[in-house]
Formats: structure tokens, sequence, C-alpha cells
């Protein structure tokens, strides 16, 4: 009798340590599957115009890290709050947008060209000065009547 349930207990044991095995190998084999899936993570990025590539469709921003964004065919690129092309963007222009690393390149997803709509003389709420005002005016307890 001891001897069946010893070569049982062994019998689930290994059974069961061939199931963990091979239970880790497929959780290994999916981590690895979704980090090659995995899209780099967009950064945002600032800074003045230092140079333009028209050949290579690249911005090199000045600063002590000088930084060399590329802009593809996939970049969407504003200036003044409409659609722009590359030949847009001049040296010494105010520059944002978002870049992603691949292959320890700079790709630009997003480009804004000039200052920032609020920095240009623009208003911070979409909705225009009008209504800032009067809901300033709510706030204070003022009635427009």
């Amino acid at each position: 009798m001891k001897r069946i349930l010893s070569s049982l207990t062994l019998s689930l044991c290994l059974a069961f340590g061939g199931f963990t095995g091979v239970a880790a190998e497929k959780s290994s084999e999916k981590k690895a599957e979704k980090s090659e899936k995995a899209a780099p993570r967009a950064r945002p990025i600032a800074g003045k115009i230092e140079a333009v590539d028209k050949t290579m469709k690249t911005l090199t921003l000045s600063g002590e890290k000088k930084q060399v964004l590329v802009v593809t065919s996939e970049t969407k690129i504003v200036k003044g709050g409409k659609p722009a092309t590359f030949a847009d963007a001049t040296v010494g222009e105010e520059i944002g947008g978002s870049v992603v690393e691949v292959n320890g390149k700079l790709i630009l997803k997003s480009l804004r060209v000039g200052a920032k709509p609020e920095e240009a003389g623009g208003s911070a709420d979409p909705k225009g000065p009008a209504k800032v005002k009067k809901k300033a005016k709510e706030a204070a307890g003022v009635s427009d009547k």
C-alpha cells in the first residue's frame, strides 16, 4: 500500500512539475510577443529650430544637446492651427510636438511649427473670451441683466 501511495505521489509531483514548466514557458513566450508588439511610447518635445535638412527631412533643435528629429510621411504637421508641410519649418522658429525613439532615431509623430496658439494671442478657452468673461461674472455673482 505504501508503495502504491509513494508511486502515485511521485507521479502527481512529476505531472504537476511538468505542467508548471510548460505554463512558465508559454508565459515567457507571451511576454516576449507583447514586448515585440508594444509600440514605443511617444513623449513631448519642444525647442527652437537650429537647422533644417530638406534632403534628409530632419530638424535639429538648438541647445546643449542637439536633438535631430526625423519627419516622416506620417508626421502630422500644423502651423498657426492649420495643416502645414515640412517646407513650412524654418530656422529660428519655435516647435513642439511628440516623438518616439525607434532604433536610436527620434521620429516625429506630430509637429507644431510656431508658437502655441495661447502664446500667439489666442484665447486659452476654445469658446472665446466672451464665454470666459461670462463665467467669471457668474462665479462672482454678478448678473448681466
